[in-house]
């Protein structure tokens, strides 16, 4: 005959049971997720490398600039709001000579008639229109700017989130 189990015998197996049901063993840890940042751009969309540098823009209490310099630091391109006057002012370097330029940004083109620059020798400049669609496709971040007139070498800029404040300090 079978004796009936007694209450302090269930109660040490129920113990037993819960007991073994708590892992000692450490969980496994999720991996920590790495952040990682996208390759920058080598060339533009239809392949062509792009110009070696980098962006600065610059926000003061006179204004804003946007600054594309060569490695060595050199500007080759600068685009300044200046709030006096609300004037922005797109700037070319290493060109002496007045010439059309032609500016292309996703799938936006203008024409733009540049002239020697009265304050530095060997620029171009020219007042442009921050309102015109092609300077808005200068910050988006997908674009490239391409920046050729004839018998100039062309240049093939990534664009730029900053260059947006550029605009937005002169409107």
């Amino acid at each position: 005959m079978i004796d009936p189990p007694r209450p302090v015998a269930l109660a040490m197996l129920g113990a037993a049971a819960l007991l073994a049901g708590c892992n000692q063993a450490p969980e496994d840890a999720a991996p920590t997720p790495a952040l990682t940042t996208s390759a920058p751009r080598t060339a533009d969309a239809k392949g062509a490398p792009l110009t070696a540098g980098s962006w600065l823009v610059e926000e003061t209490a006179g204004g804003a600039s946007a600054v594309f310099a060569d490695p060595a630091g050199k500007p080759v391109v600068r685009l300044v709001c200046r709030r006096a006057d609300r004037a922005v002012i797109l700037t070319r370097s290493g060109v002496a000579e007045a010439a059309t330029f032609r500016l292309q940004a996703g799938g936006v083109a203008a024409d733009l008639a540049m002239v020697p620059a009265p304050t530095s020798l060997g620029d171009v400049e020219a007042v442009v229109d921050p309102a015109q669609p092609i300077f808005a496709v200068f910050a988006d971040p997908a674009a490239t700017i391409r920046m050729e007139a004839p018998g100039i070498p062309a240049l093939h800029l990534p664009s730029h989130t900053g260059i947006s404040r550029v605009a937005q300090a002169c409107s």
